[in-house]
């Protein structure tokens, strides 16, 4: 081997080692801020922003109102009704927590599971609209959020067999109940993906709102949108940090395929002037889905706020969609 040779491999080894040393820094940094507790999480508030300003003051003004009403609605439910707190431990003895308004009577329930990086004080509004239709509501924590234990956030993959759990200590409260499985963002594949993980027969219905197809490719759509950055390496070597220390993989974290094993009829709804979770989601999510299914979608709301927008439809479409499945 010549000299030039030898300096040839000698320079190809530092640079194959610097790009190595990047990508493993890289890859600890973007699973420290996307699913480590405690650190700061990328915000959807500048692009929510920008969005909204595209939008009619008047719709605007509308949603804010509408959340407001909900939320005065539903602290006069816990004013008369107050919540009890539920605790139960994950498969790795994370305790888990929840907190449970009673609707004395019934054996209807729904599980409301929040987005990431939210926690489930911020689902509140939505308990007067379930609690007068009959239903025990449950609001869960989802690990690392809130009250409950964990370090990283499983991005609905790991949440899928918390939601499981719940699911199993519901029934086993009540062996009569009905429950309706009811996510947001995040929480919606939390969802999705636990109706493919044999829930008891008491599940009844799953109901996603802006729920994404895959973890790998919400990531994806992040990395290019928000940090202007490829996916490719980066995501890649992220993926090899989280399976150990997370332990699991953004890249097979995957809704459709969690949802082609189920049978649990399922309700998707997505907003089309989504700027977090783009609306083509929803699409391939419902094509993914065994019937029963049904696809309720919203012109021009933002993420989570198809509520918002028309609070009357919105709900009408739940409860006729749960009110085929639970008598």
């Amino acid at each position: 081997m010549n000299k030039i040779t030898k300096r040839a491999v000698v320079a190809g080894g530092i640079i194959a080692g610097l790009t190595a040393g990047f990508l493993f820094l890289a890859g600890h940094y973007y699973v420290n801020i996307a699913i480590k507790r405690g650190k700061k999480k990328y915000s959807n508030e500048k692009r929510r922003n920008r969005s909204l300003e595209t939008k009619n003051k008047e719709m605007i003004h509308g949603l804010y109102a509408t959340h407001y009403q909900m939320l005065k609605e539903s602290k006069a439910v816990m004013e008369k009704n107050p919540g009890e707190a539920l605790h139960i431990l994950s498969e790795e003895g994370f305790k888990l927590y929840g907190e449970i308004f009673r609707n004395k009577g019934s054996h209807k329930y729904v599980i409301i599971v929040h987005g990431y990086n939210c926690c489930l004080n911020d689902m509140y509004c939505y308990l007067a609209d379930f609690y007068k239709q009959g239903f025990n509501v449950l609001f869960v924590d989802l690990r690392a959020h809130g009250k409950s234990e964990g370090e990283y956030i499983g991005m609905g993959w790991l949440e899928r067999l918390d939601i499981k759990k719940w699911c199993r200590h519901l029934s086993y409260l009540d062996p009569g109940a009905s429950i309706v499985l009811f996510g947001q963002s995040m929480g919606a594949d939390a969802v999705m993906m636990a109706c493919g993980e044999g829930l008891p027969d008491n599940v009844k219905v799953c109901i996603e709102d802006s729920g994404y197809t895959s973890v790998g490719s919400m990531y994806k759509t992040l990395m290019k949108e928000a940090y202007h950055i490829p996916s490719f390496p980066i995501l890649n070597a992220a993926d090899i940090i989280a399976k150990h220390k997370a332990g699991y993989s953004f890249l097979k974290a995957d809704s459709c395929e969690q949802l082609k094993k189920s049978n649990i009829p399922t309700l998707f709804i997505h907003a089309k002037g989504d700027s977090y979770v783009p609306f083509e989601n929803v699409r391939i999510l419902y094509d993914s889905a065994n019937e029963p299914k049904e696809l309720y979608t919203v012109p021009e709301a933002e993420h989570v706020c198809a509520c918002f927008y028309d609070r009357d439809t919105y709900f009408k479409k739940i409860f006729d969609f749960t009110d085929r499945y639970i008598k």
